[in-house]
């Protein structure tokens, strides 16, 4: 009995949301979403890939895809290139900096020359030479302490 009224319940829901499904507004026949069309004088930065700068001054770029062209503004986030994960650590080795950071796989490790860094590492590297020159410090402080005694 129980299986029958819910049964009858169930598809009663089903029927009140068909029905709700045909009372929903449609859009006109003939009506388009708008199309983005290509400006003259975009560059192109990649392959599918164009860059279009506007009166205004503002960057768009513009992507070929398989569903038509799309269109969205550049947007430069200068942080993000300086900030390093705190797990990620850099040794220095003559001319070039080594770095090590932890994955899911094992450790990753790369060498990279001094004047090749990228924003990260620039940044991993200067946090590593902060960090020694801290450590040099307390260091001297303690050795000069106990040359004190």
């Amino acid at each position: 009995m129980k299986r029958i009224l819910l049964l009858l319940l169930s598809l009663a829901l089903f029927a009140f949301g068909a029905e709700e499904k045909k009372n929903a507004p449609r859009p006109k026949p003939g009506q388009k979403a708008q199309e983005v069309a290509l400006p003259a004088g975009a560059q192109e930065i990649a392959p599918y890939t164009y860059r279009y700068k506007d009166d205004q001054g503002k960057t768009w770029i513009y992507r070929r895809t398989p569903f038509g062209l799309a269109k969205f503004e550049e947007k430069l986030d200068d942080k993000a290139d300086e900030i390093a994960p705190e797990n990620m650590r850099a040794f220095e080795e003559g001319d070039s900096v080594r770095f090590e950071r932890p994955t899911p796989f094992g450790t990753a490790r790369w060498v990279r020359k001094k004047s090749e860094l990228n924003g990260v590492e620039k940044a991993a590297w200067e946090r590593e030479l902060k960090r020694s020159a801290k450590t040099a410090d307390r260091k001297q402080e303690q050795s000069q302490a106990k040359s004190q005694q």
